[in-house]
């Protein structure tokens, strides 16, 4: 059976700033920014064509979810991710507490960080999004760099996350 990926990512931030400084007539200023994106079917330059997504895990310690032939995807294969091109990582807004990402040490992806004992922290109804669309990634080595960890600041908190990538 052939399966096809397309990815599209839609980031934007729309701010609108107002004042009515000291009874003068109200000033307005609007600022936004947005950067599509789009991927197609491959493994070069702006192409990915593995994708891995889990909704609402709930976890009170450290999990770790090994990029390189253990995950599986929506229609039950191995998933062998050689590079990542883009990861979304979503805290619940209900979190009382942070969902730390990275950070393995030994072992670890190292994703847009410099060392794998680096973390990121998403704080509740926070998100992260990376990114990176050329044919380099953010490469994934079997039993080198290949294993991304999440834990939690404390208690039982709830993430979700998805990873896009390429076979080759």
């Amino acid at each position: 059976m052939a399966t096809t990926l397309t990815t599209k990512v839609n980031l934007n931030i729309n701010t609108v700033h107002t004042s009515d400084a000291e009874g003068l007539a109200t000033a307005q200023s609007s600022i936004e920014q947005q950067l599509l994106l789009a991927m197609a079917d491959g493994v070069g330059l702006d192409q990915a064509d593995l994708v891995y997504s889990e909704k609402d895990q709930s976890i009170s310690g450290a999990v770790d979810k090994d990029l390189s032939g253990v995950l599986l995807d929506a229609f039950g294969a191995a998933l062998t991710f050689v590079k990542v091109k883009a990861l979304m990582i979503t805290a619940a807004v209900a979190n009382t507490d942070t969902i730390i990402a990275f950070g393995k040490g030994a072992g670890g992806f190292l994703g847009p960080l410099t060392v794998n004992t680096e973390t990121l922290i998403i704080r509740p109804g926070g998100a992260i999004v990376i990114f990176a669309p050329d044919v380099t990634g953010y490469p994934v080595v079997n039993a080198s760099t290949d294993i991304l960890t999440f834990d939690v600041g404390g208690g039982t908190q709830v993430f979700s996350w998805q990873v896009v990538g390429t076979s080759a």
